[in-house]
């Protein structure tokens, strides 16, 4: 938690929440690498 606030409290909390944002991406799409280059083919 003290990071946390060392983070708020400097000029590094844009930096902590961008990479927080990255590592919860990762998390919730674990294989999203896997699909990238994927095109779903639509037909109607």
């Amino acid at each position: 938690m003290l990071d946390v606030r060392a983070a708020f409290q400097s000029d590094h909390w844009r930096d902590f929440l961008e990479r927080r944002a990255e590592r919860e991406a990762e998390n919730a799409h674990p294989y999203k690498s896997l699909v990238s280059d994927c095109t779903p083919a639509i037909t109607i």
